[in-house]
């Protein structure tokens, strides 16, 4: 699987270069100037223009919780229209237990319209879906090395998440994970007792909520460290986004992460 690059020739280092790009026998080789005291000097690679870029939303029940599908919907938006600006092959898959809404990746200047229509006629949240299977048929679809944007919620097992990161790389793709969840769901409100439903299993739990608070933060928490931290080891990004307001407070944060999933994809 090719990476999309052409190799232009040496320069320089500037800060916030990436360290694999060094050319170390270069670097040994070339004198140092007058009152240099180091240099360093880094491969210049011209880079592929229609890079493949995939959104892939989960629709499963739980998303409907309170405005996590705006936000989702919203962040998938955002980075297909990142990828349409930098004439990026973007394409959409939408997931349960199996894909429910494919889009092709396209260049299209109005690929973000269509992803915006597609969403808008066929995204229905309902049961649950299931990311290691989401995770083989991307690998088994997908000819080219791609940067692969996972939207989902905190619903899933944190080895999930480290399974869809690990296959994603065994496979060459870059991944990033942008984890949609309501602040309720990161910290539970004291409000006492409390009846709560599952969307996925249409389960009923009533509980008290200053009894179990502490727990239950601590172990949100605890899991999201431990997914932010497997997936990491596999080179994916995590991103919690809470709702559509911070999303469009963190805008140039996602535009970043953006930046970086191309050049280390070239990589």
């Amino acid at each position: 699987m090719g990476l999309g690059v052409e190799y232009e020739g040496i320069r320089e280092y500037t800060f916030g270069d990436d360290y694999r790009r060094i050319e170390w026998t270069v670097t040994a080789r070339t004198p140092l100037k007058p009152g240099e005291e180091s240099h360093l000097f880094v491969k210049q690679y011209r880079e592929e223009k229609n890079l493949s870029v995939l959104l892939v939303l989960d629709q499963s029940g739980s998303m409907e919780y309170r405005s996590k599908v705006m936000t989702a919907v919203k962040a998938a938006l955002v980075v297909a229209e990142l990828a349409q600006r930098r004439s990026d092959h973007v394409g959409l898959i939408c997931f349960r237990s199996r894909v429910e809404l494919f889009l092709p990746p396209s260049k299209s200047s109005e690929q973000s319209y269509r992803i915006l229509c597609a969403l808008c006629q066929s995204y229905r949240t309902g049961e649950a879906s299931n990311l290691r299977a989401m995770a083989v048929e991307i690998v088994k679809t997908l000819k080219r090395r791609s940067i692969i944007n996972l939207i989902t919620d905190i619903n899933h097992e944190v080895s999930d998440y480290v399974y869809f990161a690990q296959l994603m790389w065994a496979s060459g793709h870059v991944a990033n994970i942008l984890l949609i969840a309501d602040e309720s769901e990161i910290k539970l409100p004291s409000v006492g007792w409390l009846t709560l439903a599952e969307n996925e299993e249409h389960e009923k739990i009533t509980i008290n909520t200053s009894e179990f608070k502490n727990e239950y933060d601590a172990e949100i928490h605890n899991a999201l460290k431990r997914i932010i931290g497997g997936c990491s080891l596999f080179g994916a990004k995590v991103l919690l986004i809470k709702t559509p307001r911070e999303l469009d407070a963190r805008i140039l944060e996602v535009a970043e992460l953006y930046r970086t999933s191309k050049e280390r994809a070239y990589f």
